[in-house]
């Protein structure tokens, strides 16, 4: 069973149990159950509210339960959700591409992906190293799933803080 990130829980609303959620689609209005941090509950009820959704969850009863599940992140099974348009994906199908730059050197591979407010980040480690990079054009341009490829191209420091200190250093016009 491959789990999809949906979004994530804002908060409590209520003393009755419900959970506020930022959810990327609408699809999340149709789904019968939710992953919700470790833990798969059976959804009661689904309410459209100010852009979010208002969710009631079995087995979360109260203000102190849903506030517990606070910024946890919300999967749903992928059979669950509709398939993506043509020009759509779920940035979970990204885990495990190979991200490279512009000029084609590799930057790592796609580990993980999580929701940074405005826009998905996309976790690509290379070795030792991690770097986080927001999934927006004109930092990712372009996305081949059925190659598993990334290409970005990302500005001086998002990758190597060395490039952001030569950078710099070149604009100010001194020597380092």
């Amino acid at each position: 069973m491959q789990l999809v990130s949906i979004g994530y829980v804002l908060r409590a609303h209520g003393v009755r149990g419900l959970v506020r959620i930022h959810a990327e689609a609408d699809s999340i209005a149709n789904l019968t159950r939710l992953t919700v941090g470790e833990r798969e509950l059976r959804v009661v009820r689904v309410t459209p509210e100010r852009g979010d959704w208002l969710v009631q969850l079995e087995g979360v009863a109260d203000r102190d339960q849903a506030d517990a599940l606070r910024g946890q992140p919300v999967r749903a099974r992928r059979e669950d959700l509709p398939a993506p348009d043509d020009d759509e994906l779920y940035v979970s199908d990204l885990v495990g591409c190979a991200v490279v730059d512009t000029a084609g050197v590799a930057l790592g591979t796609v580990t993980g992906t999580f929701p940074g407010g405005a826009h998905e980040i996309l976790v690509v480690t290379d070795g030792a190293r991690e770097a986080l990079i927001p999934f927006v054009e004109p930092i990712v341009v372009s996305v081949d799933v059925a190659a598993r490829r990334v290409v970005c191209d990302p500005p001086p420091g998002l990758i190597d803080l060395d490039e952001a200190e030569a950078a710099g250093d070149a604009s100010s016009g001194t020597e380092g």
